[in-house]
């Protein structure tokens, strides 16, 4: 992707990675995946995140301030990458259990963050399960 040009994305979190973002307990969006899947090497320093809450609408706007991607992950490398950056990434138990079955894994880092009433138009169809939208 070119260094000059910005995407906008759109991430479809649950009502408390919101409230997290907006009180800034939550510095980092990752996405875990068996695959490399969006977000991974598709979202890049500069871009805009918009958050809509699962079932509702948007809540939050960030830009993108660092991006890491792992390949080849393995459940020790997840344990590895939880205890350093947990505290900025937050989640339950039972979402870090079910990282380790990932074998890739996209780290967002976030800044600017801020509240936000409406978002991109998001063609999103019925029965469309995807949680990260990259907008062309």
């Amino acid at each position: 992707m070119s260094t000059t040009a910005t995407r906008e994305h759109v991430a479809i979190v649950h009502p408390w990675v919101v409230d997290a973002l907006l009180t800034g307990k939550k510095t980092i969006e990752s996405r875990f995946s068996r695959d490399r899947r969006p977000p991974f090497d598709r979202v890049a320093r500069g871009d805009v995140v918009y958050f809509r809450v699962t079932g509702g609408g948007y809540a939050a706007r960030a830009v993108v301030a660092k991006v890491e991607c792992h390949e080849s992950l393995t459940p020790e490398k997840v344990l590895q990458i939880e205890s350093d950056l947990r505290s900025s990434i937050g989640g339950e138990d039972e979402y870090w259990l079910a990282a380790r079955s990932a074998r890739c894994a996209t780290l967002v880092h976030l800044g600017q963050c801020v509240g936000i009433e409406a978002g991109p138009k998001l063609d999103r169809q019925p029965g469309d399960r995807r949680a990260w939208f990259v907008l062309e």
